[in-house]
């Protein structure tokens, strides 16, 4: 009962090792040579009518040979469970459990494409089952099914070798979904054996995709629109500074003078040349004050503190100095030009001349010169 107890573990053991590489092993085309081995001893080594008669004329008691075959027997039993198990089972389920957490599917075909293993999300991507696939067509489930070709004929020719693309890939309820592929050549010496070909679920990035595309193009009708807003608007601007540019030039006696926000000239009208003597060059870049009297200079801050407080412009009647240094009476107005903030960023000065006028003024008030 001692040695057919022995015989039968040492049997079952042998044949869940022999099941492990026919279902396993096989399938992944993993050579298991130690394994192999280690399993040709353990039959040697087995109690039994073989052992006996092979070592009856060196070892006579043979209960001792079987007591210690057995020992040796069940060391090496559970040296080669122990190493199958942990050191080739863990990272094949580790890799099984890594794809089945990312979401992907990984693909292994022959050199036709005809699909030999499958891992991974299948049935949350695809709905498939692994044997609804199994020794299919990678082709028949791809609609882009010409770039499987192409990737083929390429890599047989060893002109590629990695290859990633965009495919439409058919569910089993016969909808499509947009998977990535990533697919790389097996090679067995220098031939071509077959291809692994990994597929990620792009769904969610053609989503995101789309709405890029829609606020882009949101973004570009949007654009386009205040483009044309723009250029109604400067056209409208043009025209009217146009028109303005058109009555400074028909009214030679008013004097129209703008400047920045440290009263310096900036533009000077015609009429401002007729009246003060100056060309418009000599004016630009230049301070304003050299046309005007000291103690006129002097009031410009309380000027600006007032219109700043509300008050438009300001109106008066001052003298002024042409180029040659010529006093003469005038009618002056300043207004602040601002911004769309309401910040001043110039300044408006008109003027002009009234010489004449004061002087009929006066005839008209003096009566003997007018009998005169």
């Amino acid at each position: 009962m001692f040695y057919l107890s022995w015989q039968t573990i040492y049997f079952c053991a042998g044949i869940a090792l022999t099941h492990s590489v026919v279902s396993g092993f096989f399938d992944r085309h993993i050579k298991a040579n130690v394994l192999m081995k280690g399993f040709i001893i353990l039959l040697l080594l087995l109690p039994g009518p073989f052992t006996a008669t092979l070592f009856v004329g060196i070892i006579p008691d043979l209960g001792v040979w079987f007591f210690y075959s057995s020992i040796a027997g069940l060391v090496i039993a559970i040296y080669l469970i122990f190493r199958h198990t942990i050191i080739v089972n863990t990272p094949y389920e580790a890799l099984k459990a890594t794809l089945a957490v990312m979401n992907d599917v990984i693909i292994k075909m022959d050199n036709t494409f005809r699909i030999e293993l499958v891992r991974g999300a299948l049935s949350q991507m695809l709905g498939y089952e692994e044997k609804d696939l199994s020794g299919r067509s990678l082709s028949e489930i791809v609609q882009e099914n010409n770039l499987l070709e192409a990737y083929r004929d390429y890599v047989f020719k060893g002109k590629m070798k990695e290859s990633f693309f965009d495919a439409q890939v058919i569910c089993k309820n016969g909808s499509l979904l947009p998977v990535f592929f990533s697919l790389t050549p097996i090679r067995a010496g220098m031939e071509v054996s077959g291809f692994v070909a990994v597929g990620r679920d792009i769904t969610d990035l053609r989503q995101y995709e789309r709405q890029l595309r829609w606020e882009r193009d949101s973004l570009e009708l949007r654009v386009q629109e205040r483009t044309a807003e723009l250029k109604t608007l400067s056209e409208t601007l043009q025209k009217s500074l146009a028109l303005q540019q058109r009555i400074v030039a028909s009214l030679p006696t008013i004097s129209f003078i703008t400047t920045d926000i440290n009263a310096i000239v900036t533009s000077f009208s015609p009429g401002a040349e007729r009246i003060f003597g100056y060309r418009a060059e000599e004016m630009i870049g230049h301070p304003v004050v050299k046309l005007h009297l000291p103690e006129d200079v002097a009031r410009f801050p309380e000027i600006i503190r007032e219109q700043t407080e509300g008050r438009i412009d300001y109106r008066a009647e001052i003298t002024m100095v042409r180029k040659n240094g010529e006093r003469f009476p005038a009618e002056f107005i300043t207004a602040p030009i601002t911004n769309e903030r309401g910040e001043t960023v110039a300044r408006l000065d008109v003027s002009q001349d009234i010489s004449e006028q004061k002087k009929l003024n006066n005839n008209l008030s003096n009566p003997k010169k007018w009998k005169a």
